[in-house]
């Protein structure tokens, strides 16, 4: 009995061993853990390139943002180096006085500092304040103005006012001799710029260089609008900007001038050309025009749309035209414009509709009369519009 005994335990202990279970799962386990090891190095290798990759990015985008600082910092010094040079030296009559601010009483100037003499504009921009060239006196008006106006207790507005006016003569004069006769300065680099192909800085200040007294420099713009200026131009200009600034520009300095017929005759030259904007279904003016060829078009960006600037900031121009003007075949001008006005009337019957009271939509249709979307500014391409409805309500 003890041996069999015996030897079935010698069974039970032995068999398991000699069984191929445990001689199957083994090589499985060591292969697991072989597996196991070989993904941990993978993940350690993986995290190791993302860590350098990271650092590498880093680096990357520091050595960026110091080329980025190092080509900002070189455009600015070249700008600055090609600054004009704003007090050179300029010989003038000793006749011709530069006004200067005083200082306020709460300002505490030290009188050991020396003070550089005041830079005098160049002499053909500046016309001596008493020119017997023209019978309007510069310094006789202001200084009635200022016995008139009892309301201000500031005694330093005449100063101001010169000191606008020098501001004014030093902004021209650069425009005068770098662009004269084209449209526009720009300051840095001193080149010049045409959008309208018109002179538009010129009729654009006629009016300005008028009530500042400034008869010589009115004088040569006259002489240049007289030889040199065209309206012939072939390309397609901005029948709002052209409106408010040419033609605006010609019938101010009609006005103030008591009636000088070339500045009105070249607005009737100039409001002619800009006459086809207004061949639509609705009135409404399209937004450019080839004065040359007449051809005109909405811009391309409104996708066909009009502007409510636009339509409704030219009522003045056209109408103070039409009424200077005085003559049966020329009240067109002024009809037109008005009736642009009666088409965007909400309370007539068939009128437009609004979204909000008194609020009109920036986008019209000029076919239609339709909006394109209920889109409302009181800012850009909608704000002027505003104010002429005042201004045109006080004109007529």
């Amino acid at each position: 009995v003890q041996l069999s005994e015996v030897t079935s335990l010698h069974v039970r202990v032995v068999q398991p061993l000699r069984s191929n279970t445990l001689s199957t799962h083994l090589p499985n386990m060591l292969r697991e853990t072989a597996r196991t090891k070989q993904i941990s190095k993978l993940r350690a290798r993986s995290l190791s390139k993302k860590a350098s990759l990271s650092g590498t990015l880093s680096n990357s985008t520091s050595l960026q943002l110091a080329l980025i600082a190092i080509i900002f910092v070189a455009i600015i010094t070249v700008i600055y180096l090609n600054l004009p040079q704003q007090h050179a030296t300029v010989n003038v009559p000793n006749n011709v006085q530069h006004s200067t601010i005083k200082a306020g009483t709460d300002n505490k100037v030290d009188d050991s500092i020396p003070k550089p003499p005041p830079v005098p504009p160049p002499p053909n921009i500046i016309a001596n304040p008493a020119s017997k060239t023209s019978t309007y006196d510069f310094n006789t008006a202001i200084n009635a103005n200022l016995k008139a106006s009892s309301f201000t207790e500031d005694d330093g507005v005449y100063e101001k006012r010169m000191q606008i006016r020098d501001t004014f003569i030093d902004a021209y004069n650069a425009y005068d001799s770098t662009c004269h006769g084209q449209d526009e300065l720009v300051p840095i680099g001193a080149k010049c710029h045409n959008w309208v192909g018109m002179g538009l800085t010129i009729l654009d200040a006629l009016d300005t260089m008028y009530i500042m007294g400034l008869t010589d420099t009115l004088s040569t713009a006259r002489t240049w609008i007289e030889h040199h200026l065209s309206f012939d131009v072939n390309s397609g200009v901005s029948f709002f900007e052209t409106t408010i600034r040419c033609l605006g520009g010609l019938m101010s300095i009609y006005d103030l001038s008591g009636g000088d017929t070339l500045y009105l005759d070249k607005a009737l030259d100039l409001a002619q050309r800009l006459r086809p904007v207004f061949d639509t279904p609705t009135g409404l003016p399209l937004s450019e025009i080839n004065l040359h060829t007449g051809r005109s078009r909405s811009a391309g960006w409104t996708g066909g749309s009009v502007l409510l600037a636009e339509v409704g900031t030219i009522q003045l121009e056209f109408q103070s035209l039409s009424d200077r003007l005085g003559a049966e075949d020329t009240r067109v001008f002024g009809d037109l414009v008005s009736k642009i006005l009666e088409t965007l009337d909400p309370t007539r019957e068939g009128g437009v509709k609004l979204p909000l009271r008194g609020q009109y939509p920036i986008y019209l249709d000029p076919n239609t009369l339709g909006f394109r979307n209920n889109y409302v500014s009181w800012g850009a391409m909608g704000d002027s519009f505003y104010e002429y409805l005042l201004k045109f309500w006080i004109y007529t």
